[in-house]
């Protein structure tokens, strides 16, 4: 160890290895295969991570623009939880709406679920 850029301490500390695994997700579900207009539909999802979870954002396009919902915390600590999310069909009929899960994990790496589509 340099304790001041030019003299050594004599001491070797254990080698720090970057986490560089991604939050992965499984389970995506829904409540609704086939919503209407002004319908809820409740959205979740599983995540894990061997370090530590972080925070998740569900994002929906129903109009041509994906639109993210307000970033969510884990609980301190989570190594796997479910993120959910709840909203309202506000798309007419035919309209294809698109919905995905984002998370990251406690070294801020973040994974993206490929959007899916409810209608």
């Amino acid at each position: 160890f340099w304790t001041n850029g030019s003299t050594w301490d004599g001491e070797c500390s254990t080698p720090v290895v970057a986490d560089t695994t991604f939050p992965l997700s499984f389970n995506l579900a829904r409540n609704q295969t086939s919503p209407v207009t002004n319908e809820f539909v409740n959205f979740s999802v599983n995540w894990t991570d061997n370090v530590g979870l972080s925070t998740y954002i569900f994002s929906i396009n129903q109009t041509g623009v994906f639109i993210n919902s307000s970033t969510i915390n884990f609980a301190a600590g989570t190594k796997s939880a479910n993120a959910t999310n709840t909203t309202m069909i506000t798309a007419s009929k035919g309209t294809r709406v698109e919905y995905k899960f984002f998370a990251n994990y406690t070294n801020n790496n973040w994974n993206v679920q490929k959007h899916k589509t409810l209608l």
